[in-house]
């Protein structure tokens, strides 16, 4: 009887070393099943990252290489502005030097003009003298002073008040007196011009037009 019993316990507790060591090989076995879960759900984990990190990198270059585009776009857009208004200050300083130079001529073929009607009234005028001379024989002058005691002293300084010239003085001795005009000329009109020129520049008030003999 004793020994059935020490048979019995024997079996089990040879049951419970049995049930003990399949508890903990299940339980290795789980724990191997759990770290290879874990094992594949980290490189799941990496793997995912490292596709996010690529992801990022790839849209953040997509991006970076559109910004450039962009930019090289604008920069030409800029230029060809800037080569337009170029073109434009050019085209319009262009414009204006040649309007100058327009206005510079016409102004320039105006003052030609002037000078050349300027010379046809003088070239007139001076071939109306010629003409009026070869009819007109006569020599005219502008008598200043009469004088009873002529002198020369008295002469120079009347002609440096009044500025004049002594050279462009004549004498003439009529009854008793120093007839003393000024210039020669040919016509009414020279003389006349003369004796005015004579009152307005050098304070001659008192004279008249005298014939030559």
């Amino acid at each position: 009887e004793d020994a059935a019993k020490l048979k019995e316990e024997q079996e089990l507790a040879k049951q419970l070393a049995e049930e003990q060591d399949l508890a903990k090989r299940l339980a290795e076995e789980q724990a191997k099943k759990e770290q290879l879960l874990a094992d594949q759900k980290a490189k799941e984990d990496a793997a995912a990252k490292l596709k996010e990190e690529q992801d990022l990198a790839k849209q953040l270059a997509e991006e970076q290489d559109l910004a450039k585009r962009l930019a090289e776009e604008q920069a030409k857009k800029e230029q060809l502005l800037a080569d337009q208004k170029a073109k434009e200050d050019a085209a319009a300083k262009l414009k204006e030097e040649q309007e100058l130079a327009k206005r510079q001529a016409e102004e320039q073929a105006e003052k030609e003009q002037l000078l050349a009607d300027q010379k046809a009234k003088e070239d007139a005028a001076n071939k109306l003298k010629e003409v009026s001379r070869a009819n007109n024989n006569k020599t005219y002058s502008v008598q200043i002073l009469s004088l009873s005691n002529f002198s020369e002293t008295r002469l120079s300084s009347y002609c440096t008040k009044h500025n004049i010239s002594k050279n462009d003085i004549i004498k003439r001795n009529i009854n008793g007196y120093t007839k003393i005009s000024y210039g020669k000329v040919y016509t009414q009109e020279e003389a006349s011009s003369l004796q005015k020129e004579l009152k307005s520049k050098h304070g001659i008030s008192e004279s008249f037009i005298v014939v030559l003999p």
